[in-house]
């Protein structure tokens, strides 16, 4: 064989060797994060309709699926819970899912909400290891009414830190506004609801509660004779979310 002979099978074996290590890493990176990509472009265009449909349903009341409004609220949020392991869990009835309230309006309170548990959750985990979980829950309320509850398992409030909690500019977080919680009672309260936020102490989470109407808007006003009023404070404490930036 000569030099030259040797030289080129030398050549055509780096050339093999190179598209074997190309092929490896298309398959191992590349096209992970292709599909990445094509998930994050989704992901964006999901955001977009869903802001979109917030637009033209404007602040009226109109018909829709509660379990939709939160999923399009957890949407807005990114892959925020994703990224850090944080766990979602919905509980929504058949018999509860269908609502005529604010639709913007209450996908905006719901952000605000998730946004507060998971912030609260990252403020634990800079603490000590922990395994982040978010849970929504639907309950019936007396006729025509509902509560929807919202609970974390993040650095929960200390007694102190909860007085003023729905108060404009209130904020327990270095860099929070005080905005999102009273922005939230506001609109709970302008349905004829009512808002409570629990936690049985620091570090052991807490819970959004907010009690509403099903229907609410045109010819649709809160009950003449409400159901009794619930103490919201003596709901069992359970996980839920801390306060809004």
């Amino acid at each position: 064989m000569t030099g030259a002979e040797s030289a080129l099978r030398h050549q055509v074996a780096v050339q093999r060797e190179a598209a074997a290590v190309i092929d490896r890493l298309w398959r191992d990176d590349l096209q992970e994060r292709a599909q990445r990509m094509a998930q994050g472009v989704s992901h964006i265009a999901d955001i977009v309709r869903i802001q979109q449909s917030l637009v033209l349903h404007g602040g009226q009341a109109s018909s829709f699926s509660l379990t939709q409004a939160v999923q399009a609220a957890l949407t807005i949020q990114g892959d925020t819970f994703e990224r850090h392991g944080i766990m979602v869990a919905l509980t929504i009835p058949d018999d509860l899912d269908r609502v005529t309230l604010p639709h913007n309006r209450l996908i905006q309170a719901l952000v605000n909400v998730l946004k507060n548990a998971y912030e609260a959750i990252g403020e634990r985990a800079r603490r000590e290891p922990v395994s982040g979980l978010i849970e929504v829950r639907c309950e019936p309320l007396g006729v025509d009414r509902l509560r929807l509850s919202i609970s974390d398992n993040g650095c929960g409030l200390t007694p102190e830190a909860r007085a003023g909690l729905f108060r404009f500019g209130h904020s327990t977080k270095e860099r929070g506004t005080g905005f999102g919680l009273h922005a939230t009672a506001l609109f709970v309260q302008e349905l004829g609801g009512e808002i409570a936020l629990e936690s049985p102490g620091a570090n052991r989470g807490g819970r959004l509660v907010m009690d509403l109407p099903r229907t609410f808007g045109a010819g649709h006003h809160p009950a003449e004779t409400p159901v009794p009023k619930t103490h919201l404070t003596q709901v069992p404490a359970s996980p839920g979310p801390t306060e809004t930036p």
